[in-house]
Formats: C-alpha cells, sequence, structure tokens
C-alpha cells in the first residue's frame, strides 16, 4: 500500500469496512487498486477512498478528484452503470482514474487546460498499455491515434467485455463530460483579458515551432470552447 498519513485516515478506516462487510465489487475494486498501484505505479499512490456511486454526469464512468468538499482527498468514484458492466469494466474504469490521480498525486499536473486527458495522460495510458499488450493512444485523437479521455476501454479489442464499450459522443448543444479529474481544483480557462496573451504566445511558438507549447495553447482554446458550449 502507498504511503498514508492524518489526512488519509478515513481512507484507511474505509478500506478496512469493505474489507469486512462490503460487497464483492466494492472488495474487489480495492483488491484491484493495490494491485495496480504496485504494478504500474511503484506503489507510490496513496491510500485510497474508493467509491461505488454515481458521479457528478449521468453518463460519467468514474472520477477523480483531488479534494472533494468535505475536505477528503483523492476520492475515486465508479458508476453502478460500470458495475453491472463486469469486473473487466470495473477494472479499466479505475485504472483509468488512478492515471489521473497520478498526476495529481505525484506528477502534480493535472493539465486541467486538456480537462484532464493532455499529452503526459495520454503519455502515461501508452507507458501502461504496452504492458498489458494495448495500442498506443493521443490527445482527441490526433495523428490518428485513439482518444486518450476513453482510455483503456477505446483499445480494449472485440469481445473483451461482455458488452461492446463505444464511446460517448456529444452534441453541440450538450454540455461537455468532465474529465473524471479535478472537480473542485478549477479548471484553466481563457478570460477575455487573456486573449492579447494567447496571441503572442502563439507567435512566439510559432517562431521557434515549439510544439509542446503549441500542444498546451491549442489545449487552452480547447478548454474554452468546451467551457462556451456548457
Amino acid at each position: 500500500m502507498g504511503r498514508s498519513n492524518a489526512a488519509r485516515a478515513p481512507h484507511v478506516a474505509t478500506g478496512k469496512v469493505v474489507g469486512l462487510f462490503g460487497t464483492k465489487p466494492a472488495k474487489d475494486i480495492y483488491a484491484a487498486y493495490n494491485d495496480y498501484n504496485r504494478r504500474f505505479f511503484a506503489d507510490k499512490l496513496g491510500v485510497p477512498f474508493l467509491l461505488i456511486t454515481q458521479a457528478k454526469s449521468a453518463r460519467t464512468l468514474g472520477d477523480y478528484i483531488g479534494r472533494d468538499e468535505h475536505g477528503l482527498e483523492s476520492r475515486i468514484r465508479i458508476s453502478p452503470a460500470a458495475v453491472k458492466r463486469g469486473p473487466r469494466f470495473v477494472k479499466d474504469v479505475l485504472l483509468h482514474e488512478m492515471i489521473h490521480a497520478w498526476q495529481m498525486e505525484v506528477e502534480k499536473d493535472g493539465e486541467n487546460s486538456y480537462r484532464g486527458h493532455g499529452p503526459k495522460f495520454a503519455a502515461e495510458c501508452t507507458r501502461i498499455g504496452k504492458r498489458l499488450g494495448l495500442a498506443a493512444v493521443g490527445v482527441k485523437g490526433r495523428d490518428g491515434l485513439p482518444d486518450c479521455a476513453h482510455w483503456p476501454m477505446i483499445v480494449r479489442p472485440e469481445g473483451y467485455y461482455p458488452e461492446a464499450y463505444t464511446p460517448p459522443t456529444r452534441k453541440p448543444s450538450e454540455p461537455s463530460e468532465p474529465s473524471g479529474e479535478g472537480e473542485g481544483e478549477g479548471e484553466e480557462t481563457i478570460s477575455p483579458f487573456d486573449a492579447e496573451r494567447l496571441m503572442l504566445s502563439l507567435r512566439a511558438a510559432l517562431k521557434k515551432f515549439d510544439v509542446e507549447t503549441l500542444e498546451a495553447l491549442l489545449g487552452e482554446v480547447e478548454a474554452e470552447i468546451e467551457r462556451r458550449d456548457q
């Protein structure tokens, strides 16, 4: 198990209660977290607070938050709908949210301008995916790669789940889905006062052909577009 401190005391207590009285799906989620933490994250993630409960959106399969309204840090929620789709699906949703936890707890970069699913998130998905025999993913389907926002479900082979997985689509009039990360942390968006800064940054990046900076700036623009669609 990863690091523990006073702030994680509720997490430790909840884990013990689940171990004694929890349902099999709840116990399996805790067991999978410990296994993945050891195998993929060098046991660096903290003691988890894992819940089977609906996230903010009815369509959200799972989410991660660095600190919730009760002051509880590193909370992961798995939706009942995900549980109904079977153990393999639940574990994949959990692994996705654990990468968000890794970004926030270890990397200290939630990539908020990408709504949590930026180049670093995609790289971590690809790193773990390689060990699982899965294809590489990218940001929002760029370079022809599957979208990391739906990893690992989007790169699982046909028949892996009892029910085929289809990535959700959003109509222009619908609010965008939460990223699964950073609720309550605040999202970085472009205010009217940032327009001049953005133009200057874009011009400077284009002159240097700074791909990393251009990607980050593009992420800011896309996040703002999604915010205005809401």
